[in-house]
């Protein structure tokens, strides 16, 4: 059964803010420059299962990473992918990019709207 959108922003928000903590982890772990990892890059969708499929991000190891840093991004990772696969491992599924990129949306518009909110 496919995982509503609901559903899978709140667990985008938790791979969002995870993802996040792991690039500083990964910039103080193997002594980079902030500027060295383009924060750009933080939650795209070749990142987010470079966590799950090969313990990677931006290119490094993260097997030493602490679970509560890899674990909301597998679980959104998982959740999105919903038991689809890839015919190689390398290409995504154009359905599945639409999905992570309306997610994204969704919860960048919300946050767009709340913060505009507040700020009245």
């Amino acid at each position: 059964m496919p995982t509503d959108d609901q559903t899978l922003c709140v667990h985008f928000l938790a791979a969002r803010s995870a993802a996040g903590d792991l690039r500083s982890w990964v910039v103080k772990h193997y002594f980079l420059q902030d500027s060295q990892l383009d924060i750009n890059m933080t939650t795209t969708l070749r990142q987010l299962d470079h966590v799950m499929r090969s313990e990677t991000f931006y290119g490094y190891d993260i097997s030493q990473a602490p679970p509560a840093l890899l674990t909301p991004i597998r679980h959104y990772i998982r959740l999105l992918w919903d038991g689809q696969r890839t015919l190689s491992g390398e290409h995504f599924p154009k359905k599945l990019f639409l999905k992570h990129k309306r997610i994204s949306e969704i919860t960048e518009a919300t946050h767009i709207r709340h913060k505009g909110q507040n700020d009245a």
